[in-house]
């Protein structure tokens, strides 16, 4: 298995001696805003697709993170958002890509990107505050994509983590609930749940049998369906 030590040991170079303030990170929480050159982009989808491997049915699947690109010479209108990543391949001196990545690091870590075992290096909070950013580069696009297969696990957990961190900050909180509709549930169908902000009702029909609500950033719903029979309590008076 491949070496971690070289990954969190540039964790510790990047964000040694920083104290100034930063801002919030902007964007959606499931947005991956990736910047690489355009001819990079079909081969550096495959090593997002090998860390990003969720699938959501909604009911169609979709990616659990969407892609968001960026050209290379946009970086610093993007490098305030939530997830940004960074990522070259090769040593082509015209590719903008590359150009970048070697802006963006020091000599050392570029020659560990490409020389040693270093092709991901990730970080938190450096450009904004609640942020992951992840610089991915190699010689090769295979070498990136071995990294990322054995890699990719640890990296996920990171971007997840930070997911559910930022959600939680606005899922239930009583100031942003939805207590208009809890309480329209409540009275016509029983329910009782707690929703919270951002979820709006796409189908309401008693006669149909059917609910669904859902919102757009990030995407989610809820749907359910039932018929006419046996109903229960509670779960003990179930056989």
């Amino acid at each position: 298995m491949i070496t971690r030590l070289g990954l969190f040991f540039t964790i510790i170079l990047v964000l040694g001696g920083c104290d100034v303030v930063k801002p919030r990170a902007q964007g959606a929480d499931n947005e991956l805003v990736v910047v690489t050159s355009f001819e990079d982009r079909d081969a550096i989808q495959t090593v997002l697709t090998t860390i990003f491997n969720d699938t959501l049915y909604t009911p169609q699947p979709e990616p659990y993170y969407r892609t968001v690109w960026a050209d290379p010479e946009n970086f610093n209108d993007v490098k305030n958002h939530v997830n940004v990543i960074v990522a070259a391949f090769g040593e082509n001196p015209r590719n903008l890509g590359v150009k970048l990545v070697k802006n963006l690091l020091s000599p050392a870590q570029y020659k560990s990107t490409m020389d040693g075992e270093n092709q991901l290096i990730f970080a938190k909070d450096v450009f904004a505050r609640n942020q992951n950013y992840l610089i991915m580069n190699s010689l090769t696009i295979d070498k990136l994509l071995e990294h990322a297969e054995d890699q990719g696990p640890w990296l996920k957990k990171q971007y997840d983590d930070l997911f559910f961190k930022r959600q939680s900050v606005h899922l239930f909180d009583k100031s942003s609930r939805q207590k208009k509709l809890e309480k329209e549930l409540e009275e016509k169908y029983a329910w009782t749940m707690n929703i919270p902000w951002g979820f709006t009702v796409i189908a309401n029909s008693a006669e149909q049998q059917f609910f669904w609500m859902g919102r757009d950033i990030p995407y989610r719903w809820l749907a359910v369906q039932w018929e006419e029979g046996l109903s229960y309590t509670d779960s003990a008076s179930v056989d």
